[in-house]
Formats: structure tokens, sequence, C-alpha cells
């Protein structure tokens, strides 16, 4: 659970928030969520052969998708792999 998650606990917690917030900006960029563009990131990785990103609704299957149309930069890939 996340609760015992220690990623989601005190100061690497706050790590993560802030990495986030300078991922903002590219999302920005893109007309893009966040998570659209982590999971860019993710496609983009070349390390990951498969991309699974969970969804519970219809909606978030399409949102999903959209990341398919996000070519993120090599500058904007490793900003992301540094905040991640």
């Amino acid at each position: 659970m996340r609760h015992d998650d220690p990623d989601f606990q005190g100061a690497t917690f706050e790590k993560i928030i802030d990495g986030i917030d300078e991922i903002r900006p590219i999302s920005e960029k893109y007309d893009a969520t966040v998570a659209q563009i982590v999971i860019a990131w993710y496609i983009k990785n070349p390390n990951i052969s498969v991309v699974i990103p969970g969804a519970k609704k219809p909606e978030q299957v399409k949102s999903n998708v959209k990341a398919l149309n996000i070519n993120l930069t090599d500058a904007e890939y490793q900003l992301i792999d540094e905040k991640l």
C-alpha cells in the first residue's frame, strides 16, 4: 500500500513533487497532462519495451492514448529522466 511505501513519505515524496513541478512546463508546451508526458517518457525510454499505464475509466484510456502523439525532444527526455 502507498501509505507504507517510502516513496510516498517525507523528503522522498517532496522530491517527487518538486520533480513533477519541473516537468509541468513540458506538459504545458504539448497541451498535455503531466501523466501524458510521463507516459511519453516511458515510450521513448530505450530500456522499456512495453508500457502498460493503468486506467479505471474509459476517459483515462483515451487520455493515456494521447501520449502516443507526444514526441519529446532529447533535452526534455533527459530532464524528465533526471527528475523521475
